[in-house]
């Protein structure tokens, strides 16, 4: 819930400064929104599977540390995430250790999957409401090199 209110601010000013991630994560009607729910939930369950579990798993193997592991799979997530730019891959890869450190507490994922998943329901549905409020055109929005998505 603390994570949440930090974030909706960022939220709110991502889709004010009409940012091209926030169009692309801004569920705006029922269909959209039923969609997202399902995305939401694959990347919670795929992404805490493959890296907290698999990754970690082969890692732990190579490297035979759990610390070591979890560091290099934690910077691969955070990698991933790139497309999300630079500031918010290095967050979350902080955000992947807390999860590992998460899953070693509970010993499982079943409670990193559901705050995965909750937090990117609630993030898709935030860009949704504020993009509905603050005016954020439907219509689709330019890519960097110019085209349109689609």
């Amino acid at each position: 819930v603390g994570v949440i209110s930090a974030r909706r601010p960022m939220w709110r000013a991502a889709v004010r400064r009409r940012d091209r991630i926030a169009y692309f994560t801004m569920p705006r009607t029922r269909g959209e929104r039923v969609l997202w729910v399902g995305v939401s939930l694959a990347a919670g369950i795929g992404e805490e599977v493959a890296y907290r579990c698999v990754l970690f798993a082969l890692l732990q193997r190579v490297l035979g540390s759990p610390l070591s592991a979890a560091i290099v799979a934690a910077v691969v997530f955070g990698a991933a995430h790139l497309v999300q730019g630079g500031r918010a891959s290095a967050i979350l890869t902080g955000v992947a250790l807390v999860f590992q450190a998460f899953v070693w507490q509970t010993g499982g994922l079943a409670a990193a999957i559901a705050v995965h998943a909750t937090y990117d329901v609630v993030a898709g549905l935030a860009y949704g409401w504020y993009g509905a409020r603050l005016g954020y055109p439907v219509k689709a929005v330019p890519l960097a090199g110019g085209g349109v998505p689609g």
